[in-house]
């Protein structure tokens, strides 16, 4: 979760949870009794070729479909799918509404997938969520980034006040158009997410201000808090989860920090299954159970950094999750993990391009400590970070460090991507690796962004899963620790 989600609509992929023992046995009372219900894609694209498969995804679970176009660019698959909101990527993001049955038609052109027309069965669906995207584009990052750069420091108050304006605005918006669509139930949908992300902006308010501030002992008042009170997160609701974003942001956050709870109270049990074991007790639809447990180990696996940790979450996982599908998809997943721990060779990069001219590898750089930051020009949450990492950058230089920046971006686009390091005064070895999967990326099993790799001076892995530069304390603890024992 290709599930790198770009900030246009950018994922943040919160996931983690918990069952003490013999999870098989503890299934949900209430499982999905619909009948299955099947929605088409079809359509064609003039990318045929040079970007692959057109990807199906969905934030609820981590699942994604990859629909084959053929050698004519044309494609059409038929998809059992739960009804909600899915993610098309071709290369770039859209958002479309699965309904019980029927067929979405699209016809994608040049500019990939950003800027396709649909037709068909949901089209108006498809079209409203669209518009909203760009209104919430238009409404949340100017007046958030404005906090996110220095001003969340002025108080809970001002953020409070920026998150209500926005909340209004965007209520406001989807009102105005509910005339414009049959689906009544579909404004009420958006309106709940709505809802849903002005609490999730107040439930995030703590963690952003440890950051902005580097206090880690920083709580936000109960008043300030006073909105969450109402909200039940102990009894999820499978409709909310699997069409509002933010709902699955505040349901995943609260059961993670359950699990943290659960984890410290039993002296250092692995995260993951902790985790797994509580989720598979207490969450009683098994969709969402399985989803959750499914996006949380997607995450847990591709980032833990020691085989006893892989393996407390991977059989935790097998014993929690019902669903044969899911464990299919996470068993290779392991197997590959088992071989990306602390002391593993890294694997290699060859002939990327490099923004100071000429092709770089990974062996050029032996003989450094080598920090990467995978990212991308799409990605917000990346972006943020470019301010830390040149702090970073500052800090240790002439320390025998490199750092280093890959681009996931594609090719077609390199001078945005130029364009960006320029913007942002982004400093050391900048490489564009390109969006698709080589050796390196497929090992590495990077699935969202940003992503921190940490090598030692012989090209061994210290951490596939480093701490990022805006946790400032973690990072320079490490990089402390590598530099004085000069391994």
């Amino acid at each position: 979760m290709k599930r790198i989600l770009p900030e246009t609509i950018c994922f943040f992929l919160l996931t983690l949870f918990l069952c003490l023992g013999g999870c098989k046995d503890q299934k949900g009372t209430e499982e999905i009794e619909e009948a299955e219900k099947y929605f088409v894609i079809s359509g064609s694209t003039t990318n045929a070729g040079e970007v692959g498969d057109l990807i199906v995804g969905t934030g609820a679970d981590g699942t994604e479909i990859a629909i084959a176009v053929d050698e004519n660019g044309f494609f059409r698959d038929t998809l059992k799918i739960t009804k909600g909101i899915y993610n098309l990527q071709h290369p770039f993001y859209r958002s479309f509404y699965a309904l019980d049955s029927g067929e979405l038609k699209m016809e994608i052109g040049e500019h990939g997938i950003g800027d396709v027309p649909f037709s068909g069965n949901g089209v108006e669906e498809a079209q409203l969520i669209q518009e909203f995207t760009n209104k919430r584009l238009d409404v949340e990052y100017p007046k958030f980034n404005l906090l996110w750069k220095g001003g969340l420091l002025k108080g809970e108050s001002t953020y409070k006040e920026t998150a209500k304006e926005v909340h209004e605005e965007l209520t406001s918006f989807v009102e105005d158009k509910r005339d414009s669509i049959a689906n009544i139930g579909f404004i009420e949908i958006l309106k709940k997410d709505i809802d849903y992300m002005y609490l999730w902006t107040i439930k995030d308010f703590e963690r952003r201000y440890k950051r902005e501030s580097s206090d880690s002992t920083f709580r936000a008042s109960k008043g300030f808090l006073s909105d969450l009170a109402s909200l039940n997160l102990d009894d999820v609701d499978p409709t909310s989860y699997f069409t509002s974003e933010y709902y699955r942001k505040l349901v995943d956050s609260h059961w993670y920090d359950k699990s943290i709870k659960r984890m410290e109270a039993t002296k250092g049990e692995s995260l993951g299954k902790v985790y797994n074991e509580l989720v598979s007790q207490h969450i009683k639809n098994e969709e969402v159970k399985n989803g959750m447990l499914l996006k949380a180990n997607l995450e847990f696996i591709t980032r833990a950094n020691s085989k006893n940790d892989l393996h407390f979450i991977y059989n935790s996982f097998v014993e929690c999750s019902t669903n044969e599908e899911h464990i299919d998809k996470i068993t290779p997943m392991y197997q590959t993990a088992l071989n990306m721990v602390k002391g593993s060779p890294s694997p290699k990069f060859y002939d990327y391009e490099d923004y100071s001219g000429g092709v770089a590898s990974l062996d050029d750089f032996k003989g450094n400590l080598v920090y990467i930051d995978i990212w991308a020009t799409w990605c917000g949450p990346c972006i943020r970070e470019f301010p830390y990492l040149k702090k970073l950058k500052e800090k240790y230089d002439d320390k025998g460090i490199t750092f280093m920046g890959i681009s996931r971006d594609d090719v077609r686009f390199r001078d945005k991507w130029k364009e960006m390091i320029k913007k942002e005064g982004l400093k050391g070895v900048q490489l564009l690796g390109g969006s698709k999967d080589d050796d390196f990326i497929k090992k590495y099993q990077i699935l969202t962004i940003p992503r921190f790799i940490l090598l030692d001076r012989e090209g061994k892995i210290i951490d596939s899963n480093a701490p990022n530069p805006s946790d400032w304390n973690k990072i320079t603890q490490l990089l402390d620790r590598y530099i004085v024992s000069g391994a």
